[in-house]
């Protein structure tokens, strides 16, 4: 070997240590997220300074209630770094995804043409975002790019299983980071874990089979304080809901009820509102409220349906039926029902009956982990 030769080999070895010596693996998920594929860390590190393609660190999954489509999806997130080296031309930049959904194959990919805006086959693509470390801040230049997918247009429900999870990255047309494991460079594919801790050197330690979907309900419970509820015209019972938060960050929940007609439900939990709810419930912890439903002259008896939404993508209902009882309960200022700055917000009229006071002092926000 000639000595410029040796001297440039000596170089590429110990800028390919170097990088090894800083690989990490990415953060743990919050546990919302499940992560399916973890990649050996940095193995594409190494060649980012010659080669263009992103660096794939791991590709996890989310459960969530879109509001907007009015159904569960399923979101996949590339933990991602890098893009394009210094001498770059730009090629068009792409993962390509693949897995079962059941006993069907899927394909789907993201792309980009300038690491800052992508677009994909998805029915949605979310980011980039920075990807945070364990301690909550951004870890180096890593960040995140979601593919959101409709779980009725996969044709999936509630114990299915989606599998057999492999994502290849591109650079124009030419192959670049796999995961798990391995990565293609100058038309050669290379299968290494080698230049990453020992531990991590097991591509199939880094992927897991196959995940059930579990629908949107585990991120929290609603339940309600009785199975059944009565209420006289001009009436209003009280009725108690619990919302738990199983997940270890605290959550925003909103509540909104659907009533039978004549029927007006006015919450109470730290504060009230007609209608709706909404209240933050921390880590791994509960919220007591209550709300009253309020009965006009012919009203009809029926289910209050309630559905609990959270700002991490939560969704659980729940229903009690309620009866119209025949006669009347005379009707006075201090009722519920007349008290229109209840339904506004803020703290009950100083006219607000002595039952309903006590019952807002003793339930209106109880919170225990």
């Amino acid at each position: 070997m000639k000595p410029r030769t040796a001297t440039v080999h000596l170089l590429l070895v110990l800028s390919f240590v170097a990088s090894a010596a800083g690989a990490h693996g990415a953060a743990t998920p919050p546990d919302y997220l499940t992560r399916v594929l973890h990649d050996c860390n940095d193995d594409w590190g190494g060649h980012a300074a010659v080669n263009d393609g992103h660096d794939l660190i791991a590709l996890d999954v989310q459960e969530a209630y879109n509001g907007t489509l009015g159904e569960d999806t399923l979101l996949f997130r590339f933990v991602l770094n890098a893009g394009y080296n210094s001498d770059s031309t730009k090629p068009e930049l792409k993962e390509v995804l693949t897995f079962k959904a059941g006993a069907a194959s899927v394909s789907k990919e993201v792309k980009t043409s300038d690491n800052q805006k992508f677009t994909g086959t998805f029915d949605a693509v979310q980011g980039p975002s920075p990807f945070l470390g364990e301690n909550g801040q951004p870890d180096g230049a890593r960040f995140t790019v979601t593919g959101l997918l409709r779980l009725s247009g996969l044709g999936l429900q509630i114990g299915d299983k989606v599998s057999s999870f492999s994502v290849q990255g591109f650079a124009g047309l030419q192959k670049a980071d796999q995961m798990p494991g391995g990565y293609t460079t100058a038309g050669q594919t290379f299968a290494d874990c080698s230049t990453v801790a020992p531990e991590q050197s097991d591509p199939e330690s880094y992927a897991r089979n196959e995940y059930a979907l579990r629908g949107a309900t585990y991120y929290g419970e609603l339940s309600l304080g009785t199975s059944s509820a009565a209420v006289k015209p001009d009436g209003n019972a009280t009725i108690l809901f619990t919302l738990k938060n199983p997940l270890k960050e605290a959550q925003a929940f909103t509540v909104v009820a659907t009533a039978p007609p004549g029927i007006r439900t006015i919450f109470h939990t730290d504060h009230y509102s007609e209608g709706s709810t909404r209240t933050t419930v921390g880590a791994q912890a509960e919220v007591v409220g209550h709300f009253y439903a309020v009965a006009a002259q012919g009203a009809q008896s029926g289910d209050i349906r309630l559905k609990t939404t959270t700002d991490l993508g939560g969704h659980a209902e729940a229903q009690i039926p309620l009866t119209v009882q025949s006669g009347a309960t005379s009707p006075s200022a201090s009722d519920p029902g007349t008290q229109t700055s209840q339904a506004k917000g803020g703290s009950p009229g100083v006219e607000a009956p002595t039952v309903l006071a006590l019952l807002a002092l003793a339930f209106a926000v109880v919170r225990r982990r």
